[in-house]
């Protein structure tokens, strides 16, 4: 029997989500999967502890390297987990991606393309990918309070996994105000 590692994914922000990872986990691992689960990464999700100067970046590190490591993927998609849905849309992409090359190299493998045209192709879609300008921006009007404010007196707060992913696709820019945007695209139309 070859042990598997799983990522387990859901939402964890009340105490009866954290109790159903928890059992989760126990149950995977009974199953004889290792498992890694990111409400167990105390460097990231006990925050009473965990270093906050870069958490979100370091969530989303920490979890994407958990997803890329995993064998089998548990992802309990519920709407209420939101960097649960990001981290399924990650692994679509992720997929989509995978799909896509593994198509060049079928194309290749069946003699209908050169080794290094299959490379060109490639490295080609690759550059396409990472060039991509990403510019999101996000609309609540609660993000605009300047007034100090903590625990449960807080207005809002971006769920971390989402943030720290807006964080990597803009290098570290975060979230745009939409006149940026505007002003982004314009400049790059206009170039």
């Amino acid at each position: 029997m070859t042990n598997k590692q799983v990522y387990l994914a859901g939402d964890m922000l009340s105490f009866g989500a954290q109790r159903q990872r928890a059992y989760e986990a126990e149950e995977l691992r009974k199953a004889g999967a290792t498992v890694y689960a990111p409400q167990e990464d105390a460097s990231i999700n006990d925050k009473a502890n965990a270093v906050q100067d870069g958490l979100a970046e370091r969530i989303v590190r920490n979890d994407t390297q958990g997803i890329m490591e995993s064998d089998i993927i548990v992802i309990d998609a519920h709407e209420n987990g939101k960097g649960t849905l990001v981290e399924l849309g990650q692994i679509k992409g992720m997929r989509d991606v995978a799909c896509d090359i593994l198509s060049i190299f079928a194309v290749l493998d069946a003699g209908l393309m050169s080794n290094e045209a299959a490379l060109a192709s490639v490295k080609e879609y690759c550059a396409e990918a990472v060039k991509k300008r990403i510019l999101p921006h996000n609309t609540d009007i609660r993000r605009a309070n300047t007034s100090s404010q903590s625990g449960d007196r807080r207005e809002y707060g971006v769920n971390q996994y989402v943030y720290g992913t807006v964080l990597d696709l803009t290098n570290g820019h975060g979230f745009y105000e939409f006149d940026e945007i505007i002003g982004e695209v314009a400049k790059e139309v206009g170039e």
